[in-house]
């Protein structure tokens, strides 16, 4: 059934690739809605795990913030002192240490969870962005703006990220941990365009963009069927 409604193939593995799909040279395979590959984790964060790479990502930088707004604290708690007991006089230089590093990895998890964020906010993966950037910049060179189709809004976005949608408290549970595994087959996706009354040509949009949302609307009408 995939292989009938997917129009595209891999150049590199010969196998259908879905919309948002990529291969990934290390791991040797497409990976749906692939956004990068993670050294630290060993394994391609796409469309079944990057829920639980952002929240793993959200957790360390709580944890780390946390951390480090302790140790300062204690260390301000000691400055305050007056005097120092014998024992407590390499205190301050053992809390030094840990303070930072925890400082420094909250720094680096603030612009990594932030950049995540972003992406979610714009609908998109880190390879898609990148793609996008770059086609931005060679539809803007013919006076047309280029507009990414699953670009749902902040708020379906983000329910869309952490299978949230329908739950009233979704901007709390989201943050929960979860084992569930994410609804969908990571083939199909909902776009800005599932309700458009025009034709995709009929649009001031480039021809590469043009051409996509064609083949987005026509497999999203394959799967309705």
């Amino acid at each position: 059934m995939v292989a009938m409604q997917c129009q595209r193939r891999c150049r590199r593995c010969r196998k259908p690739k879905p919309p948002l799909a990529h291969h990934c040279h290390i791991c040797s395979r497409c990976v749906l809605r692939m956004d990068h590959h993670c050294p630290w984790m060993n394994n391609c964060i796409g469309f079944h795990n990057y829920r639980f790479f952002v929240l793993f990502t959200f957790y360390l930088w709580a944890g780390s913030a946390y951390s480090a707004w302790m140790l300062l604290w204690e260390l301000g708690r000691i400055g305050r002192m007056s005097q120092f007991h014998m024992g407590e006089a390499v205190y301050p230089y053992a809390l030094l240490v840990p303070f930072v590093l925890s400082a420094a990895v909250s720094i680096a998890l603030t612009a990594l969870m932030g950049w995540h964020f972003f992406l979610i906010w714009q609908g998109q993966s880190t390879i898609d962005m990148l793609n996008f950037w770059r086609d931005s910049k060679e539809a803007k060179a013919q006076g047309t703006t280029l507009i990414h189709p699953y670009n749902l809004g902040l708020k379906r976005n983000f329910q869309e990220v952490f299978d949230v949608s329908g739950h009233r408290l979704w901007w709390i549970r989201w943050m929960l941990p979860s084992r569930a595994k994410r609804r969908g087959d990571g083939i199909f996706f909902p776009t800005m365009y599932d309700s458009l009354q025009v034709r995709p040509q009929d649009l001031d949009l480039t021809p590469r963009t043009r051409q996509h949302i064609s083949e987005v609307l026509s497999q999203s009408d394959t799967s309705a069927v």
